[in-house]
């Protein structure tokens, strides 16, 4: 498999929001002010939800080059810091077709994959559409974990059961995390 960076150019992270100071929701609205792709900053929060699992929250963020590192570092750790994130973060190395988190469905959940040490790229390659029932994306992560798959549908039993689908039972893959979020309660759903 030949990995593929997003055609977007850009710098994908993701950040498990595990704790905050605050509610949730008054995170995630403050987040919210930091999507605008018209304002200053070389980085901005693409889209960002409350999840029930392992996280209580989840941010995709992104910064305009793909090299902007410093870029998206300082974002995270002035803008994102402010609005209540203090959490850990991975940056996206690759896709597989297309990336997590690049649409806002119904029904959401993230399975956070750790592979055996060397076959993640394997792993990366078996999950796709043609293979996994609801697949709307996945991405090779830096980070405790290895891999992110979003997988979509319109009600919480139909993601459930997309869980359950025997194609997830991939070798290499050592354990999976699975938080899921109701995507309509975001309010950066109203603009997808």
């Amino acid at each position: 498999m030949e990995l593929t960076r997003d055609e977007d150019g850009k710098l994908h992270a993701f950040v498990f929001i595990d704790h905050t100071e605050r509610k949730i929701s008054s995170v995630i609205d403050d987040l919210f002010d930091l999507r605008d792709p018209d304002n200053e900053r070389s980085a901005r929060v693409r889209w960002a939800g409350a999840f029930v699992g392992d996280y209580i929250g989840f941010a995709h963020v992104e910064a305009d080059d793909q090299n902007a590192l410093s870029d998206l570092q300082g974002f995270l750790e002035g803008d994102v810091w402010d609005a209540g994130v203090h959490c850990k973060w991975a940056t996206e190395v690759a896709v597989n077709v297309k990336g997590t988190k690049r649409s806002t469905p119904a029904v959401i959940a993230i399975v956070a994959i750790k592979t055996e040490h060397g076959r993640a790229v394997d792993v990366l390659e078996q999950l796709n559409p043609d293979r996994i029932d609801g697949f709307a994306g996945v991405s090779l992560v830096t980070g405790e974990v290895d891999i992110l798959l979003q997988l979509n549908a319109d009600s919480l039993v139909g993601v459930q059961d997309l869980l359950l689908q025997p194609a997830l039972d991939i070798e290499g893959i050592v354990s999976t995390s699975t938080s899921i979020c109701d995507g309509t309660r975001s309010r950066f759903h109203e603009g997808s």
